[in-house]
């Protein structure tokens, strides 16, 4: 490997996730959401819009060198994100109704009282 696509194929790692992280949220952000469809749906839009930027990089690199190292680094790149963030889509937090809540901070007792006195 020469020395062009050495630095060709370590700027497309660089702006790709510069890319992914602009259009997606992260991968523990995707985790934390609840997995309803609009929320589904805006973060895989969001996924191929990313992923459409990171090959063309790709491929215009790989076209200016006359080598295909750089579009198979966007495409290793592209299957690293948009599996990270299947992976946090289909494993989404779930609201849990038995956590236990702490009633002795002064936040939920001053709420409980200003409740009682609303009423």
């Amino acid at each position: 490997m020469n020395d062009a696509t050495l630095y060709s194929s370590i700027l497309i790692v660089g702006t790709s996730a510069a890319v992914f992280a602009a259009m997606c949220s992260s991968w523990f952000t995707a985790a934390e959401h609840q997995g309803d469809d609009d929320t589904r749906h805006r973060m895989r839009l969001c996924e191929g819009v990313a992923t459409l930027v990171t090959l063309a990089q790709g491929v215009a690199a790989s076209h200016h060198l006359g080598r295909s190292t750089p579009l198979f680094v966007s495409i290793a790149l592209c299957a690293l994100f948009v599996s990270g963030f299947e992976y946090a889509i289909a494993h989404a937090a779930a609201i849990n109704p038995n956590k236990a809540i702490n009633t002795n901070s002064s936040i939920n007792t001053i709420s409980s009282i200003n409740a009682i006195v609303r009423r």
